[in-house]
């Protein structure tokens, strides 16, 4: 994938981009004082700019003297009249958009994005290719499926909000500029199955796919899942130039892409004979590399992406990125990433809270990540550990270690202590139980879904109120965190289910970690974790959900 011609966005190979990078990289911190300088000169109109004194911020030592550290919740004010469209808010440039995510205590997050951001965006996706290329030139050119995500809502206000990737693929779709295999409008599909069984389609159309690319690894596996249950569907319609799903009556797809091609079926039909499934590498067989998360919680899709895709596929870590931005490009297979200097400044916040710019960070040095972007994020805390594992000329290279604070994600949904607490304590509550002991934690498989492990201090429940009970959390999630019904709703995640305790189960718990040495003082619960082997030590009764969606 090259830069593309949009509006502002620039025109530039690979190689022109890639070389402007690399000449940063040997002095960092000239690099991110520069940004750091734009971006404060820019914005010192701002409300924000104006309540924290940035015309006054010449350097980034008076930066870090002016400016507090803010979580999301403290910019809720702000962004509330950004929401209203009051201009020149968080910052000058219009806002055109707005990506969404899940909130700690709200329902979703908010982060501003503006016309500008086409450019960094070309940018980092110029980079992204030219060193996944230098680490794997097999890549260089193949072609590449990439997923992109919707755009999900429009606010009463008018401005549209939702993925990042809806929105960005969405002003070249506009602008004439899209060039990837699949067309926007087929991922804007509102039904998953319908919207993936799509995807499939164009995407057998081609048998020469050499890399496949989706930001979550839970995407890449529904699609090769559906492939082989849809295969028989699949090859009917590549046979006969149609594409046919219940999903997708009322729309109607005339494209070339998807001409008769009984040849292609033949081919198909003779992989699944000799196979008994339609597998990916059969399908495509020229693919080499995946690109997704793959580090930290999203490590444990790693096994299930080799068995689907095979073990001579290499996964590639899509790189740091969230809602709020990206903030690194991979270069390494370890997962290490190198850190957009021209884009983003960065700072870290070592465990004893002393906070250094990460020009100045040393190799192993670890620490919570605060991002000042473009869109409006000042020293903000992004709730992630990282740690400089190299460099690249004098730049320190980032891997994602983990969050700050207890969060379990499976596929993104980064369900929060604080989130899981709230919700459980008053469905409990409601059916006048009180739990001794609970804590949210999953259960691995495709898809992988949550248990609430819980014993009661007293009576427990009846069999309907159980049910009652299910539901209530069940949508009590999806109230505080969108993310989670996101993944609910598009298969990502399976339904929520219960392990009730026996009586002592929590009582025991605790004696086997205080064998392994562990002080009873110092031993923190969780009330939800990532650590799939939780339930396996546990005793007690499984209940699932008899309805589908809570």
């Amino acid at each position: 994938m090259g830069a593309c011609s949009l509006g502002r966005v620039r025109t530039m190979p690979v190689s022109t981009v890639a070389a402007k990078f690399l000449d940063t990289l040997s002095d960092p911190e000239a690099a991110q004082r520069a940004v750091l300088r734009r971006l404060l000169a820019k914005n010192a109109s701002t409300a924000y700019g104006r309540d924290h004194g940035f015309a006054d911020c010449t350097d980034y030592e008076t930066f870090a003297a002016r400016v507090p550290i803010v979580t999301y919740d403290a910019l809720g004010p702000y962004i509330d009249r950004l929401i209203a469209r009051e201009p020149g808010v968080l910052i000058a440039d219009e806002v055109v958009y707005l990506a969404t995510s899940s909130g700690t205590t709200a329902r979703k997050k908010y982060i501003p994005i503006h016309r500008g951001f086409l450019d960094e965006t070309s940018t980092w996706m110029a980079l992204e290719r030219y060193f996944l290329e230098r680490a794997h030139p097999e890549v260089r050119d193949a072609l590449e499926l990439r997923y992109v995500n919707r755009v999900e809502d429009v606010l009463p206000s008018g401005i549209e909000a939702g993925s990042v990737s809806g929105w960005y693929y969405g002003e070249l779709a506009k602008a004439g500029a899209y060039r990837e295999l699949v067309p926007y409008e087929v991922f804007q599909l509102p039904g998953v199955l319908g919207r993936n069984y799509a995807v499939l389609r164009f995407a057998l159309a081609n048998s020469a796919i050499g890399q496949f690319a989706a930001v979550n690894p839970s995407t890449l596996l529904l699609l090769t899942q559906q492939l082989a249950k849809d295969a028989e569907a699949l090859i009917r319609d590549v046979r006969d130039g149609t594409l046919r799903h219940p999903e997708l009556a009322e729309h109607r797809f005339a494209d070339p892409r998807l001409a008769a091609n009984p040849e292609r079926a033949r081919q198909l039909e003779a992989a699944v004979a000799r196979d008994g499934a339609l597998r990916p590498k059969a399908a495509w067989p020229d693919l080499r590399l995946l690109s997704c998360w793959i580090n930290a919680g999203a490590g444990l899709y790693r096994a299930d992406l080799t068995t689907a895709f095979g073990d001579d596929v290499t996964v590639w870590d899509y790189g740091y990125t969230s809602t709020e931005g990206r903030v690194t490009v991979t270069v390494q297979d370890d997962g290490a990433g190198i850190p957009l200097l021209s884009s983003v400044f960065l700072e870290l916040r070592r465990e004893d809270g002393t906070i250094v710019p990460l020009f100045a960070a040393g190799r192993d040095e670890t620490g919570e990540l605060l991002v000042t972007s473009s869109r409006g994020l000042y020293r903000y805390t992004m709730g992630d550990v990282v740690s400089a594992v190299a460099f690249e000329q004098r730049t320190p290279l980032l891997r994602f270690r983990r969050k700050t604070t207890a969060v379990a994600s499976l596929t993104g949904e980064k369900l929060t202590e604080e989130q899981v607490v709230r919700v459980v304590e008053t469905a409990l509550a409601a059916r006048g139980v009180k739990a001794k002991y609970f804590c949210l934690a999953p259960v691995w498989g495709q898809p992988p879904r949550y248990l609430l492990v819980c014993e009661a201090a007293g009576s427990w429940l009846s069999e309907a109120d159980e049910q009652v009970l299910l539901s209530s959390i069940e949508r009590g999630l999806f109230e505080v965190n969108a993310e989670y019904e996101r993944k609910r709703e598009t298969l990502r995640l399976g339904p929520l289910g219960l392990l009730v305790l026996e009586r002592g189960e929590y009582e025991r718990y605790i004696a086997r970690l205080t064998a392994t040495g562990r002080e009873l003082a110092r031993i923190k619960v969780p009330r939800v974790t990532i650590d799939v082997e939780l339930v396996k030590g546990f005793t007690g009764r499984v209940v699932e959900p008899t309805s589908g969606r809570g």
